[in-house]
């Protein structure tokens, strides 16, 4: 029960068809319904959407009022493009969701929380507490890490981490950011599914990466686990991190992810996945596979 309180459901495939290994689309509304409703019953408590997601917050909001409250955290982020302000964003948020208040509204990106920089002061003063409680960035390198980590006015941080993107490449950034107080949700634990992939299947400008998918996967036999249960309980197993987000494509995969969630004596293989170097370290963002 305690790896399964970790899990942060992301709703990104509930609004949009999302995912290099995605093949089955958008969910409906009906399947992101039953999915929300096999998260709560099994104990996943905190859910991770955006303004940017598609159809994600209303689908959330319709959930909602058929429950007649609201019985998840909420993580959203603010829409800063096209001359949305933060004010704008945050009640079309809510809005869509139908809350008065969230758990946790974050930046979508390290350059929107820059730019923002020098409104955090009156977001805070005028929100927090009141319409959520907790302020945070989703960053995709160490370097953003490193940079956030110092900030008081941040409470959470979001990053990367997984097989590949592992304690070797960013431990010492994510450490720094629970030196400072912060809570650390990780996500992209499956990188968008690429550890399921056929060798045929994997992108042409992903393929120097694929040595290394091989060291995981031949990881993965010798423990006598598949690659999803052995990623994800990587990433659960890491005293420095406080939630994992998982994205599905349906009720039949969230299904799946709360059964590998539940596997265990997994450590002494995980010693071994510390260690895997990758040196196109460019390629574990999703960003630059196009």
């Amino acid at each position: 029960m305690q790896a399964i309180s970790k899990l942060v459901l992301g709703t990104v495939q509930f609004g949009l068809n999302y995912g290099v290994n995605n093949k089955l689309g958008q969910m409906t509304v009906a399947d992101a319904h039953k999915t929300l409703d096999l998260a709560l019953n099994a104990g996943v408590r905190t859910l991770d959407t955006a303004a940017a997601y598609g159809t994600s917050e209303q689908v959330i909001g319709d959930y909602i009022k058929t429950k007649g409250q609201n019985p998840f955290n909420i993580i959203t982020k603010l829409a800063l493009k096209n001359g949305e302000t933060w004010e704008s964003s945050l009640e079309n948020s809510f809005s869509n969701l139908g809350v008065d208040s969230i758990d946790t509204l974050m930046f979508h990106s390290y350059r929107d929380y820059l730019e923002t920089r020098g409104e955090i002061q009156e977001i805070l003063v005028t929100q927090k507490g009141i319409k959520f409680q907790k302020l945070g960035v989703s960053v995709y390198t160490n370097e953003e890490l490193e940079a956030v980590a110092p900030d008081r006015d941040i409470d959470l941080i979001q990053s990367p981490f997984n097989l590949l993107d592992n304690h070797l490449h960013r431990s010492g950034a994510l450490m720094k950011c629970k030196k400072h107080n912060k809570q650390v949700h990780t996500r992209s634990a499956f990188l968008q599914g690429l550890f399921f992939m056929k060798r045929n299947d994997i992108p042409e400008k992903i393929k120097p990466l694929y040595k290394e998918i091989e060291a995981v996967k031949a990881i993965s036999e010798k423990a006598g686990v598949s690659i999803g249960a052995l990623a994800l309980n990587y990433a659960l197993s890491k005293p420095y991190i406080d939630g994992v987000l998982i994205g599905v494509d349906s009720l039949k995969q969230l299904e799946q992810n709360l059964r590998w969630a539940q596997t265990k004596n997994l450590e002494s293989y995980f010693e071994m996945i510390d260690n895997i170097m990758v040196r196109e370290t460019s390629l574990l963002n999703p960003v630059n596979w196009n």
